[in-house]
């Protein structure tokens, strides 16, 4: 992961809540007391914090629970779309799971940058070789494919579609972009 950019308090809340309903509260207490940051753990929703306490944190869980980084990001993100989600406005009732990958970059990224200027989000790029994929070229400095995964797994989750999630390319590999191929999953 590349750090030095800035993160809303509201993903600190977040990443709090998925530690303390998974590990327990005293997980999430160990893991403030390890880092001695000057913020004691409190983070107000709006907020911004460097990134490098949130990946300090997702480090030291991983240690704790003996996961590895690409998994407890991808928990997390599936866990924290939910909370995302809560905070948009409501998908119109025909919406699909595809549609609403395709308006991540051009709106509601959009919608983020309006109401925060300073926020960072990655830029996705789209490509549909057929109605069943969807090719998501994920571009950040951050580097947070796998938490993005976790994401489209949440929201296959909420739009009750069930798909499989890979990577074609991937930076931690050595390639220049991650490309995330998103499939629904054949109905019997």
């Amino acid at each position: 992961m590349r750090v030095g950019k800035i993160v809303k308090g509201a993903v600190f809340n977040g990443f709090e809540q998925f530690v303390t309903e998974r590990f327990g509260l005293s997980q999430w207490q160990q893991l403030l007391d390890k880092s001695n940051f000057t913020t004691a753990g409190i983070y107000l929703a709006s907020d911004f914090y460097d990134d490098n306490e949130l990946v300090t944190l997702i480090t030291l869980l991983c240690q704790a629970q003996h996961i590895e980084l690409p998994e407890a990001l991808r928990d997390f993100g599936y866990y924290f779309f939910d909370i995302l989600y809560r905070k948009i406005p409501p998908a119109p009732a025909d919406q699909t799971l595809f549609d609403f990958l395709r308006s991540v970059d051009k709106v509601i990224h959009v919608q983020v940058k309006k109401t925060d200027p300073q926020a960072y989000t990655p830029a996705l790029f789209y490509d549909s070789p057929d109605d069943k994929t969807i090719l998501l070229r994920y571009v950040s400095q951050r580097k947070l494919c796998f938490f993005a995964e976790g994401l489209i797994l949440g929201a296959a989750q909420t739009f009750n579609t069930p798909v499989d999630v890979t990577q074609t390319s991937c930076q931690h590999q050595g390639d220049k972009d991650c490309i995330i191929k998103v499939e629904l999953c054949q109905q019997n």
